[in-house]
């Protein structure tokens, strides 16, 4: 069976015949491919939030008194630090009347 380009988790590229299944795999085993995976995930999220506030004519500031959060880590995150979390991305998207889903591209 011939190879194909599956995709990128962060630095690795990911080749194979079963896509899903190879990916799982070295999702499962490598620490530096999930942390990858799960950082592009991250930007992905805030890149949405982002263009949200642009179109909304939102603040960083306004966004985090709406979302109780310090104006500084909103600052932070928009700004693409790869050590947020999950729960005040959900929070700040929350604020704006967003929901964290999944879609196909």
């Amino acid at each position: 069976m011939k190879k194909t380009y599956i995709g990128k988790t962060g630095k690795v590229k990911v080749y194979g015949t079963n896509p899903k299944k190879y990916f799982d795999k070295l999702v499962k085993t490598s620490a530096n491919a999930r942390k990858g995976y799960d950082e592009e995930v991250m930007l992905h999220l805030v890149d949405g939030l982002n263009k949200e506030l642009l179109k909304e004519h939102v603040t960083p500031y306004a966004l985090a008194k709406k979302a109780s959060i310090r104006p500084q880590v909103v600052k932070r995150i928009l700004n693409g630090a790869t050590n947020a979390e999950v729960n005040t991305i959900s929070k700040m998207g929350e604020s704006m009347n967003l929901q964290l889903s999944w879609h196909k591209k």
